[in-house]
């Protein structure tokens, strides 16, 4: 459609447009409210329109991904000044998050969604690309942020594992140095070691088949944790 966004001419541009648009939705979040944005990035290309040659910036190719969670974002950008050579990655999501940040969000974290299912690429010079990001920003300072319903399985329940067999000692050191160390021990042998912990910022998540046609898909299991949270 003319004038939607993901059609402007360069990356500036676009991130331009985005900013306009989280500058409402943060107008309309609550004061303790989060923002949580998934965004892939894109590879500079000079080419232009549908019949691109460049196998990973053409929207012919593109198209071929939909139902697998394309690796492709839909900026689609033309030649100019963009400080950018063809093959470059891009860095459309670092871009958006500073300028975000810039613009008045509190840019919280950047989670890193691993998938363990990517799509197949063919290029030879550089790695399959099997990760997007997620960034968790804020409206304010203080927000609302519900830990405890988002904690993950804690790798081992072992008083040892964290104790290192009662050594005085710490785990990737050759001493345990006193103070919270020692006192932390102290206090999982008193109370046990917690099933649960705080979850980590890598998260593993398989990606869904989805018939429609849609450049921004994503499993549900992806978006789950940030609705809890």
């Amino acid at each position: 459609v003319e004038g939607q966004i993901g059609l402007e001419q360069t990356p500036d541009e676009y991130i331009a447009k985005m900013v306009e648009v989280f500058r409402e939705v943060r107008r309309v979040l609550r004061s303790d409210g989060t923002c949580w944005i998934n965004i892939g990035d894109s590879y500079f290309s000079q080419t232009k329109g549908s019949g691109g040659s460049n196998p990973e910036t053409s929207p012919k190719n593109a198209i071929k991904g939909v139902d697998n969670f394309q690796r492709f974002d839909p900026v689609r950008i033309e030649s100019g000044s963009t400080g950018c050579k063809p093959k470059d990655l891009i860095g459309i999501p670092w871009m958006l998050a500073f300028a975000l940040r810039s613009d008045g969000w509190w840019l919280r974290q950047d989670i890193v969604w691993s998938k363990p299912n990517p799509m197949p690429e063919s290029v030879r010079d550089r790695c399959t690309k099997s990760h997007e990001y997620i960034f968790m920003l804020s409206k304010s300072a203080k927000y609302f942020y519900d830990t405890e319903a988002i904690k993950e399985p804690a790798v081992s329940t072992e008083i040892k594992k964290f104790t290192d067999c009662g050594q005085d000692k710490q785990r990737g050191h050759s001493r345990r140095h006193a103070g919270f160390n020692g006192r932390y021990a102290q206090k999982l042998q008193e109370e046990g070691v917690p099933a649960l912990r705080n979850r980590r910022s890598v998260w593993s998540v398989t990606t869904k088949p989805y018939q429609g046609a849609h450049f921004a898909v994503f499993p549900p299991d992806l978006i789950e944790p940030c609705i809890l949270a």
